[in-house]
């Protein structure tokens, strides 16, 4: 679950979920996210700012949920205010699904081998996507759907997962998981504009 804004009044989240059922040896399945919109109100003690809200201090009120198709095992999910999108990644399917937030329509782009995750990035209006089987990072242009592939990481032991966008040096960042038991992750701080990586040494 991401991209969760929690304030006082309407609440959105987002929740990919994945229903699979296994027919003749063959895998078939049902892929989709949801859109729950609570309508809700927070009692909060007077002349208190609590350090976390526990569930006896909310009051929920109505819950509406909207579920909408994506691809084979969607594993991570972005949203994008620009135009007005979320974006999933498709690791079964190759894919990122861009879904229009009030529509519900639907497009796919490919991108590299097991797409894990994904991170918005406004300056470049893209989006960042890890390839995790294919050692490479996909910068997808969120209103034209064209894609440059970058390498990342040590294509010889690690596997690229988390990406964030960093609005303070315009970059994105990427752990590189370890595959090797002997080799230390990585994480790859990533020029938006270039491609251009530098690789840090992370502890096991």
């Amino acid at each position: 679950m991401q991209n969760i804004k929690f304030q006082q009044g309407n609440i959105t989240l987002i929740i990919i979920g994945v229903i699979a059922f296994i027919i003749a040896g063959a895998g078939v399945g049902y892929f989709w996210i949801q859109k729950i919109k609570v309508e809700s109100s927070i009692i909060v003690p007077k002349n208190s700012i609590p350090a976390k809200i526990v569930p006896k201090n909310i009051v929920v009120s109505t819950v509406s949920s909207v579920a909408y198709p994506t691809g084979f095992w969607p594993s991570d999910v972005a949203f994008d205010p620009i135009t007005k999108s979320v974006w999933v990644t498709n690791s079964g399917s190759r894919t990122v699904s861009k879904i229009n937030i009030t529509t519900g329509a639907k497009v796919d782009y490919a991108v590299g081998m097991y797409p894990v995750g994904i991170a918005f990035d406004p300056v470049s209006e893209s989006v960042w996507v890890t390839n995790n089987n294919a050692n490479t990072i996909s910068k997808v242009n969120i209103k034209t759907g064209v894609k440059v592939d970058y390498p990342v990481g040590n294509p010889s032991v690690n596997r690229p997962t988390s990406i964030v966008f960093d609005p303070i040096t315009v970059s994105v960042w990427v752990v590189n998981a370890n595959i090797l038991i002997n080799d230390f992750p990585t994480l790859s701080k990533i020029n938006i504009n270039t491609g251009a990586s530098i690789d840090y040494a992370l502890g096991k």
